[in-house]
């Protein structure tokens, strides 16, 4: 059923940020440093339309979104091998299928997974088990992953030279593949803006800075020309595919999205886990 929420963004504030870069540092700092000087601000009452029965309407191209029925292969979730040498691979051959054979090359970004109970907002590196299996809290400020800038910087990072080569050679879309770990998702799914209404001027670059490098994200400004999806009781058989950033001119180029709470939450509901693997997809066109 649709909900009626208030959703989370950047406090618009012009005057703030030509005077210095929004900023948050997820980093040890020294005492007396300010770790981030972003205000937030809830926004008014916004419909989030439950697409469930109609969500074959999406496409990737035109809305920025698609949501598909998949099973992927077992994957034992605790386990980081597994999911690369099983999941990740997977991933990758069904965003080669969806795309299609204009597809030239998928590179891994990044994976990782989320809990709803969590309080950890990145990667803990001092966690005794491998960071990148930390589970950390759903994001709840409407955003866009990475802006264009932070793409760049990190084919750079993972891919050096051969980075600029591939930027002009083939249209570059990062795409996050977004799935439940559990049978049901019962709160804190997932809206997905309409990608068609979503402009540059509606965002602002914000700087996260960690302890090895500076990522580069969009933090979206409340508008009501936003327009918000989701599907409700996604199932661990069906995963969400879209749009962090698209090089190609085109209307939808990158999806705002916010982890949300249901109006009405029972008291026997389940923590929402869930993995996403952004993958960089170069092709032809």
């Amino acid at each position: 059923m649709d909900e009626m929420v208030h959703l989370t963004y950047i406090k618009d504030d012009p005057e703030l940020y030509i005077k210095e870069r929004p900023f948050s540092i997820l980093a040890e700092l020294p005492e007396g440093f300010p770790e981030t000087n972003i205000t937030y601000e809830l926004g008014p009452l916004q419909v989030i339309t439950d697409i469930r029965g109609w969500q074959n309407e999406f496409n990737l191209e035109e809305h920025g979104f698609a949501f598909r029925t998949w099973q992927p292969p077992a994957v034992v979730w605790d386990d980081e091998e597994d999911i690369d040498e099983s999941y990740v691979p997977a991933v990758k051959e069904l965003v080669r299928e969806m795309i299609g054979e204009d597809v030239v090359r998928i590179e891994l970004f990044d994976w990782r997974l989320r809990n709803s109970q969590s309080r950890m907002v990145i990667d803990d590196p001092n966690s005794e088990s491998s960071p990148q299996m930390v589970k950390i809290a759903p994001a709840r400020v409407v955003h866009v992953d990475q802006s264009p800038a932070g793409v760049f910087d990190r084919m750079h990072r993972y891919l050096g030279e051969e980075a600029d080569v591939l930027a002009r050679k083939y249209r570059i879309r990062l795409i996050n593949v977004w799935k439940p770990m559990v049978d049901v998702v019962e709160d804190m799914p997932l809206a997905l803006c309409d990608a068609r209404v979503a402009t540059e001027q509606d965002l602002v670059e914000v700087d996260f800075v960690l302890e090895d490098y500076n990522r580069r994200t969009y933090m979206a400004k409340y508008t009501d020309r936003f327009k918000f999806y989701y599907m409700s009781r996604m199932t661990k058989d069906e995963v969400i595919m879209f749009k962090v950033f698209d090089s190609a001119d085109v209307a939808a180029k990158y999806v705002p999205h916010a982890a949300f709470s249901h109006t009405h939450i029972p008291p026997s509901t389940k923590p929402r886990e869930s993995i996403e693997v952004r993958l960089l997809v170069m092709t032809e066109e």
